[in-house]
């Protein structure tokens, strides 16, 4: 019988290098909140990451501390961690790797969805956007999930 705790908390991860490379470009797009308020037409923020992604590259953004800490602070685990330190999560899912990953979560249901890939970079390889110090950087940083999730850039 199918361990009923599987679907109970189930997680999707994705490569860190790209999940980077896509947020600082989510937040670079972010408009400014506009003073004074007022009715915005497109998603607007005031937050200091915001004006900092839009006012540096990308490797500058990478070696700030407030950055690194930040990503540091935000593992896999952390959105599954209750108050009293225990994680909740049963299955983790790597994008990359989800017809494997998903396999205990279809046992548990009883059957398969076939889901598309929707929502994709057009960026193109993550590696092109990388100096290997930016890589290393990242490592570093994000060294518990990349040993958790056997990633590899």
């Amino acid at each position: 019988m199918p361990d009923r705790r599987v679907g109970a908390a189930t997680v999707f991860v994705g490569s860190l290098w790209c999940r980077n490379i896509e947020r600082l470009y989510g937040v670079q797009r972010c408009k400014s909140a506009r003073p004074g308020g007022g009715r915005a037409r497109a998603q607007r923020f005031d937050h200091p990451t915001v004006r900092l992604a839009q006012s540096v590259d990308f490797a500058a953004f990478l070696a700030r501390p407030e950055t690194r800490a930040a990503w540091a602070a935000s593992p896999a685990r952390h959105c599954m961690t209750t108050a009293d330190g225990r994680e909740r999560c049963r299955l983790y899912i790597r994008l990359e790797q989800f017809d494997e990953d998903a396999a205990p979560l279809w046992d548990h249901l009883g059957f398969r969805l076939d889901l598309p890939r929707l929502n994709t970079s057009t960026r193109g390889d993550y590696r092109g956007f990388y100096t290997d110090r930016n890589a290393e950087t990242l490592a570093a940083i994000a060294a518990e999930d990349i040993a958790r999730f056997g990633y590899r850039f």
